[in-house]
């Protein structure tokens, strides 16, 4: 190998499977279906981030807060509306129409309710290959047939199962098909929006280790996007932290469940259910709705429910800003001990 070929491979070892840039993305407010234009509706407001290889990246926040939308922007399903997209470092914004979709065969998306999103008059057989035969691999019906049968077995279903239609399975076993066509295609990054929310607990967490299963074995990059933040914590190596379209609070897992740093990650926190007396924490009820994303208030976007905001919070935003190694939070008095 020549010196050349290592500098190649060093670089690509170190290049993000996915970087957002101030990624956008805004929803016009119309004035009835066909109006004229009323107001902007930020979704998505300027989010950066830089996720490696092989990491779980969870996205938590309350319903509203932008997490899907952010998740359909980056495969394709939204288009951008400010803010850069790389993918290994290539920038999604020039690439040709052919390789964008040669790009988002790496990049399947694992959806939330797994009955809606299978087509209910497919066979399972077709609905694991669809995503073959729609990028027009060169592979034979028994070829595909085999590899549907592999990914089922992969899954923890049987291949016998293959000629069955999606209302024939329960919801645990709809979302292992829904993982088995994602695989189908051989992704390096899987986006999971929501895909454990509409299942039971006990089913729930089966679904998260045959996640996490598969990432070893196949190498994959995760983008885990739930409202649960303990679901979020037990899978994920980093957690952000989402609040009316921008990130507020990002850290390692751990770090994060140890010691939030923002009054809104610990109301999430306090949230969570314990089952040891010992160890429930104070629970924290914030007061009021999020604010609408179409009229969001000056300064921080969460001081009309934070119980530490200050005049400087009413008229400055805060910015997302490092307050431990690894650790960074958009809070103007974030905790720091």
């Amino acid at each position: 190998m020549t010196v050349q070929d290592l500098a190649v491979e060093s670089d690509s070892s170190t290049t993000p499977v996915l970087e957002l840039r101030n990624l956008q993305k805004y929803f016009p407010v119309r004035d009835g279906s066909l109006g004229p234009v009323k107001g902007t509706l930020k979704a998505v407001d300027g989010v950066t981030l830089s996720i490696p290889k092989g990491e779980t990246f969870g996205l938590v926040g309350e319903s509203g807060c932008g997490k899907s939308t952010l998740g359909r922007t980056i495969v394709g399903l939204e288009k951008p509306t400010g803010g850069q997209i790389l993918f290994r470092g290539e920038d999604l914004g020039t690439a040709s129409p052919s390789r964008l979709r040669s790009i988002y065969r790496e990049t399947p998306m694992v959806f939330q309710d797994p009955l809606a999103s299978l087509n209910p008059r497919m066979k399972v057989v077709d609905i694991v290959t669809e995503g073959l035969r729609v990028r027009g691999a060169r592979v034979s019906a028994r070829q595909r047939r085999a590899k549907a049968a592999h990914l089922l077995d992969v899954v923890g279903l049987r291949p016998e199962q293959l000629d069955r239609y999606p209302h024939e399975f329960s919801g645990g076993q709809r979302q292992r098909i829904g993982i088995a066509r994602a695989l189908a295609v051989d992704p390096s990054m899987i986006i999971a929006d929501e895909a454990v929310s509409a299942l039971d607990v006990s089913v729930q967490s089966q679904v998260l280790n045959l996640m996490s299963d598969l990432q070893r074995e196949f190498e994959l990059t995760y983008v885990f996007i739930a409202h649960d933040l303990g679901v979020v914590e037990y899978i994920s190596d980093r957690i952000g932290v989402m609040y009316l379209g921008r990130i507020v609070e990002l850290a390692p897992a751990t770090a994060l469940a140890a010691h939030p740093r923002m009054p809104y990650t610990q109301a999430l926190l306090s949230a969570i259910p314990e089952i040891e007396v010992d160890d429930r924490r104070e629970r924290i009820v914030l007061s009021g709705e999020p604010p609408s994303p179409i009229d969001p208030p000056s300064g921080c976007p969460f001081r009309l429910r934070c119980w530490k905001a200050q005049d400087i919070c009413r008229t400055d935003r805060p910015e997302l800003l490092e307050v431990k190694p690894l650790h960074s939070t958009a809070c103007h008095f974030p905790d720091r001990d």
